[in-house]
């Protein structure tokens, strides 16, 4: 088995760090099951630029010491919930590499494709998931949970594609010694 370079997992440390402060401290409550917090750009971004694996291990590692850091019990569904927010990205991150955006139209292309990409994210994990995990935590309808949280997943999806195209469109990282999807060095 290949071991994780060094870099990688420095990386990977401080998108855990910025995932557990977006989600921990910089939120907003709106009753028990509606938050607004922009917490999954991290993970999202770990997946595009380190591959699917890598993307679900720090899905997994910043949900965990989240709830230690919160005093919450981990969820399991919550927390392949957040693994997916990993997973997928790094699946789908061919269709985010393009040429750098010269003009204006580019730029909006690129900005959709991150949308795309990562609604189908927040549509798997966060609407059908985490609603339903919701609703059999606090016993209330998954139609109700689903249909009030539609809203502010939009909203959340909308500013964290924001950033994340952002990120993927103006940081260089390191490719050296990161997965494929195939799980392969490259």
């Amino acid at each position: 088995m290949k071991k994780i370079p060094v870099t990688i997992l420095a990386y990977t440390g401080v998108l855990v760090a910025m995932n557990i402060l977006l989600s921990r401290v910089f939120t907003i409550n709106l009753g028990n099951s509606i938050r607004i917090n922009f917490s999954a750009a991290p993970v999202f971004l770990a997946g595009i630029w380190f591959g699917p694996f890598i993307g679900g291990l720090t899905g997994i590692a910043a949900d965990l010491m989240g709830c230690v850091v919160s005093g919450y019990a981990p969820f399991p569904l919550i927390t392949v919930s957040t693994c997916l927010w990993g997973v997928i990205p790094g699946l789908l991150s061919g269709l985010l590499r393009t040429k750098k955006a010269e003009t204006y139209a580019e730029s909006i292309a690129s900005y959709l494709r991150v949308v795309l990409v990562l609604g189908i994210t927040m549509a798997i994990t966060s609407q059908c998931i985490t609603t339903f995990a919701l609703s059999s935590a606090y016993g209330t309808p998954f139609s109700v949970l689903f249909f009030s949280r539609l809203p502010v997943t939009v909203i959340t999806l909308l500013t964290n594609a924001f950033v994340v195209d952002l990120f993927v469109r103006k940081v260089k990282i390191p490719r050296i010694g990161a997965f494929r999807s195939n799980g392969q060095f490259f």
